[in-house]
Formats: C-alpha cells, sequence, structure tokens
C-alpha cells in the first residue's frame, strides 16, 4: 500500500492510506473519473481506461501510437491522446470501430464522442472473454451474467444512452475484481517471445491483484 501510495504522489493524484486498494488503482487509472462522477465520459477514455485496467500503460500506448502513426488503424484518432491505447484495443479485438459505408477499409472510432453503457460493456466483455462469443444483440443480457451489470439496474444503465462518470466507476470496480482473461503482462515474458496481450485461459488472479502487484513493483 505505501508503495501504491508513493507511485500515485510521483504521478501528482490525491491518494490515501485509509482508502481501499480498489479505490487507489481506480485513482490512477482513471483519475477524471474518481474526481468528476457526474460527469459523461468519450469512448476514447473509456476504452484508454479499460485498457489500463487489464494492464497497459502510458510507455505501451506510446510505443503502439508511434508506431503506426503512419498506418492508421482508425480513420479519426490521429494525435488523439488516447490513440495508443485505442490502437492497442484494436489488436486486441477489445473494439472495432464503425464503417461509414460498405467501401470503407479504415473505420472510424469517434473518439471524442461520449460512450454509450452498451459500447461499454462491450469493450469489457471482450476483455473478460473470448471476443468473438461477444455479440452485440446480447450484450446487456450477458453483462448480467458476467456480473457487470444487475438486472435491477436496466432502468439506470440505458444501452445507448452516455454512461456516466459514476457508472462507469462501478463497472470499472466490477471488472477490477473479475479473474482476469485478457490482460499485459507485467511480468517478464518467456525467453525469446516478445510482450505482448495475452490470454488467462486459467483466470488465475483477478485484475485488482495483477495492478496492486504492478504498482508495488514501481
Amino acid at each position: 500500500m505505501i508503495i501504491m501510495i508513493a507511485f500515485a504522489l510521483f504521478l501528482n493524484l490525491s491518494v490515501s492510506a485509509s482508502d481501499s486498494t480498489e479505490d487507489n488503482i481506480m485513482k490512477i487509472i482513471a483519475p477524471y473519473v474518481a474526481e468528476n462522477k457526474n460527469a459523461t465520459i468519450t469512448r476514447g477514455d473509456c476504452v484508454a481506461t479499460i485498457m489500463k485496467l487489464i494492464g497497459a500503460d502510458k510507455e505501451i500506448s506510446e510505443e503502439y501510437a508511434n508506431a503506426f502513426y503512419d498506418q492508421p488503424v482508425f480513420n479519426d484518432i490521429g494525435d488523439d491522446v488516447n490513440a495508443g491505447y485505442i490502437i492497442l484495443s484494436k489488436f486486441s479485438n477489445v473494439s472495432v470501430g464503425v464503417q461509414r459505408n460498405e467501401y470503407d477499409i479504415i473505420h472510424d472510432f469517434f473518439p471524442k464522442r461520449n460512450v454509450t453503457v452498451k459500447e461499454c460493456l462491450t469493450f469489457m466483455l471482450r476483455c473478460l472473454t473470448d471476443s468473438k462469443l461477444v455479440m452485440w444483440d446480447n450484450i446487456m443480457e450477458d453483462s448480467i451474467k458476467m456480473g457487470l451489470l444487475q438486472e435491477n439496474e436496466l432502468d439506470s444503465y440505458i444501452a445507448d444512452e452516455p454512461l456516466q462518470n459514476n457508472q462507469f466507476y462501478t463497472l470499472l470496480g466490477r471488472m477490477l475484481n473479475k479473474n482476469r482473461y485478457l490482460y499485459w503482462p507485467t511480468e517478464e515474458p518467456p525467453a525469446g517471445h516478445a510482450k505482448s496481450m495475452q490470454v488467462d485461459i486459467t483466470n488465475s488472479i483477478k485484475y485488482i491483484d495483477c495492478l496492486d502487484k504492478k504498482f508495488q513493483s514501481h
């Protein structure tokens, strides 16, 4: 806990020793959510936060942004502050973007548009299970089955409405406490293999414990 607080202070974040591990992690990966719970969140900030939750960090994000600067993965991310995270989300099948027309080869992401409840849940579900099993028409039902949503919350978590920061905070907390599936490893990769996004088919550890270990190592 002390190491996590020191790391957060280094990033100029307000982290308290009295806060839970979950709250302190939230202040590191999503300070704009923790500080302003009544606002809405953009698609770019949403997917970037989710990528941070599964282990990606600023250094990794910048590597992807630089590597694909002249080879756009999405038409409209350009110099967006979250470009690297968005690119990484594409390669990890967490996001697929929007096709403007049938002839458009490279999709748009709309990073500045407010994310909807259903879009956010889609990003999350693709991290928690095989993305091929995540079907757009079943997102709300599957989110209940996976424990991201409760059935009695459907009147407030309305699929096509903008996601509020306080709702995102709740969803992030629930995802943090899920056993990991898709993740960026904080441990060293096997010798001779490039470090990249991986799948933990045994669901061996919770995301919250992964991040706790990661921040303690700084």
